[in-house]
């Protein structure tokens, strides 16, 4: 099986250097724009998926919207565990502006992330318990010879390849999980789904090939 992490287009959130959360947000041009761009390139490299799933926030949906043509299902299956995190109060605000009124909480989401919840908002293990839950059940309703395109955001994808690779989620900015907009993290699964799986992370020249 094929698990092809994908995360959304930029939105006009990203556009506006906005934490965003679960805060409903369009793609902007652009983001429109690099998802056709990201569909061409499949259809270029004879990619074609079996199923998408997605996360229901508009700027994941509408990202996968744009993959239709380069997959043999007709249809986009939302699921909410795919969601992004939930940043509670900063939802809507200012990057620059919570970098400074909230200076402590910053350093530690940046440096120490597995201690860090947002304020009325969710944790990194939050949103493994749910990714994980979810990213299991599309796998066991899939066939082992399956290739799945999962559209979702970047602090959710980074947690659900850390988790498939074993990782220490404080590693979480480390470069090598770098996921930008329409950007590609690639899997590959191995085994017997009443025996557990092997995940197995492929290498790409670029996370966006497309651009």
């Amino acid at each position: 099986m094929e698990l092809y992490f994908i995360r959304h287009g930029e939105s006009t959130a990203n556009q506006n250097q906005l934490y965003q959360g679960w805060t409903e947000v369009h793609l902007s041009e652009i983001g429109h724009e690099q998802a056709k761009k990201l569909c061409d390139y499949f259809l270029k490299q004879k990619i074609m998926f079996d199923s998408i799933y997605s996360s229901p926030l508009l700027r994941a949906s509408e990202t996968a919207s744009h993959l239709l043509p380069c997959t043999l299902e007709p249809n986009i299956n939302l699921r909410k565990g795919l969601k992004s995190i939930n940043v509670g109060q900063w939802s809507e605000l200012p990057i620059d502006f919570v970098k400074k009124e909230f200076r402590e909480l910053y350093r530690i989401w940046k440096t120490e992330p597995k201690r860090f919840q947002f304020p009325e908002g969710e944790s990194v293990y939050d949103v493994l318990n749910r990714a994980k839950s979810t990213l299991i059940d599309i796998i066991s309703h899939q066939s082992m010879t399956s290739r799945i395109a999962i559209v979702s955001h970047m602090i959710t994808i980074k947690v659900m390849a850390m988790w498939m690779l074993q990782e220490d989620l404080d590693k979480i900015w480390d470069p090598q999980y770098s996921v930008p907009n329409t950007g590609l993290i690639l899997f590959t699964i191995r085994g017997e789904k009443n025996e557990g799986f092997i995940f197995s992370r492929e290498n790409l020249e670029s996370p966006i090939p497309h651009l």
